[in-house]
């Protein structure tokens, strides 16, 4: 296994190149391909009967059959910190990362939200003979409080799902099922998510039958 810097160097399963440290990147620029694909291709995704599994009876009401994950039970209203399956692997996953993850997941959000309204007050300024720069300006102060108060909104919905996941046995189960992706076969960490959420889909399976589907009642045609 190459390393460089403490990262994980990976070889392409399309065309054998070595020493990729961003081994998803290489498969969207090079090959054209998304690498969820690639990743889903090589797992092998588990049996919707959980008899199949020689470690399913993890998921069960009490918890008393689960690994090692539910130890920490005590520790977390202690954590205020966000989900991490892996602190050690995801930190250098992190300050690699090239996209703005603030305005991926928040900001852009908030700004299409706010886009008419804020086009419109624009155009009235500038119907007043102000120009397009300082009307553009004005505009967005006026708007920031009400945008600060969005982004707060759309940032503790995200602390809650975070909070209420700790405990999700299916979850964590997916969290572990990717550290061992990354542990035993030298995943990073994109493409171990993918390993394990479709290794795991018989999962998610589970959830969505837990509940009912709200299909439209049927008139009769008679």
């Amino acid at each position: 296994m190459n390393t460089s810097m403490g990262r994980t160097r990976r070889e392409c399963p399309i065309c054998n190149k070595k020493g990729l440290l961003r081994l998803p990147n290489h498969l969207r620029s090079v090959h054209n391909l998304d690498p969820q694909d690639v990743m889903a291709s090589r797992a092998q995704p588990a049996s919707d009967d959980t008899s199949m599994d020689d470690d399913d009876d993890i998921i069960s009401d009490s918890g008393d059959s689960f690994d090692d994950t539910d130890d920490d039970d005590d520790q977390d209203d202690d954590d205020d910190g966000l989900i991490s399956d892996d602190g050690s692997d995801m930190e250098d996953e992190e300050n690699e990362e090239t996209e703005d993850v603030w305005c991926k997941y928040f900001v852009e959000h908030i700004f299409d939200k706010f886009q008419e309204d804020m086009d419109a007050r624009v155009a009235e300024l500038q119907a007043d003979d102000m120009s397009n720069p300082e009307a553009q300006k004005i505009t967005f102060e006026e708007f920031l409080p009400e945008m600060n108060t969005d982004l707060k909104k759309r940032i503790m919905k995200f602390f809650r799902v975070n909070h209420a996941l700790k405990k999700d046995h299916i979850f964590q189960k997916i969290l572990a099922t990717a550290q061992t992706g990354r542990h035993q076969d030298d995943m990073d960490w994109e493409e171990s998510m993918v390993y394990a959420l479709t290794k795991r889909s018989f999962l998610l399976n589970k959830i969505l039958r837990s509940w009912t589907f709200p299909f439209g009642e049927n008139e009769d045609s008679d």
